[in-house]
């Protein structure tokens, strides 16, 4: 059964790209951690103006290694520091989730 990630953000009015940016820089991390998908997802409905980003992992293994690797990695604290120092977007919220159908 596949595990997914995803967290929902708000971005900034005009600062679209930057968190694009960020993203794509979070998906070589990410699929290098071991996600097998990345998604963002523009959300098109709903208030604010708002994107998801999802990493698909094959089953429950994958995911746990996946979340032990990544508070360490290197590349992704750096990541981490850039955008705190001036954030494109803020999380509105965070899940974990299976998918029943795989």
């Amino acid at each position: 059964m596949k595990h997914l990630t995803q967290t929902t953000w708000e971005v900034a009015q005009g600062r679209e790209g930057d968190f694009i940016k960020v993203c794509r820089r979070s998906t070589q991390i990410h699929q290098r951690l071991g996600a097998e998908k990345v998604l963002l997802l523009n959300n098109v409905a709903g208030p604010g103006h708002t994107m998801t980003y999802v990493c698909s992992f094959p089953d429950a293994v994958a995911l746990g290694a996946f979340l032990e690797a990544l508070p360490s990695d290197d590349d992704w604290r750096a990541l981490g520091g850039e955008f705190v120092s001036d954030p494109p977007a803020r999380m509105v919220s965070q899940h974990i989730t299976q998918d029943l159908f795989s």
